[in-house]
C-alpha cells in the first residue's frame, strides 16, 4: 500500500539501491573461497506458481546451512524472488520488518538513506551510485 504512494523518482531509487543492497549483502557473505560449496537438490517443490529449489551450503569446518531459492516465471524467464534460510526464515519478509519503520506515506526518503549506508557499509565504498 505505501508504495503507491511514493513519488516515481523515489520508487527508482529504491529499486536501484535494493539491486546494490542484495549485491552487498552476498558479496559480504560469500567474500573469499576456501573450499565452500553447494549441493543443489534435484527435486524442485511447486507451491501455486512458484517454485522452491532447496540447497545446501557447507561452509568451513563442515558447517551446513539450508537455503531454498523460492522463484517466480516473469517474463519467460525465472526468477529468484526469496530465499529462505534453514528452509523457513524469510529474506523478504526480515527486509520488510526491518526496514517498514523507515517508510512514511509518500516518502521514503528514511529508508533511501538507511540502504545507502547499508550498501557502503557492506561494500566498504565499493559500490557507489
Amino acid at each position: 500500500l505505501l508504495w503507491s504512494q511514493i513519488p516515481a523518482a523515489q520508487k527508482t531509487e529504491l529499486e536501484k539501491l535494493f539491486r546494490q543492497y542484495t549485491v552487498a549483502t552476498y558479496v559480504s557473505n560469500f567474500n573469499a573461497y576456501a573450499g565452500q560449496h553447494f549441493t543443489t537438490n534435484p527435486d524442485i517443490r511447486r507451491t501455486g506458481n512458484a517454485r522452491v529449489v532447496s540447497t545446501t551450503f557447507e561452509g568451513n569446518g563442515g558447517k551446513k546451512v539450508e537455503l531454498a531459492y523460492v522463484m517466480r516465471l516473469s517474463g519467460g524467464v525465472w526468477k529468484i524472488t526469496d530465499v529462505l534460510f534453514d528452509g523457513t526464515i524469510s529474506k523478504v519478509a526480515t527486509q520488510r520488518s526491518d526496514f517498514s519503520g523507515l517508510i512514511e506515506p509518500g516518502n521514503a526518503s528514511r529508508l533511501i538513506d538507511a540502504l545507502k549506508a547499508k550498501v557502503a557499509s557492506l561494500s566498504g565504498g565499493a559500490i557507489k551510485d
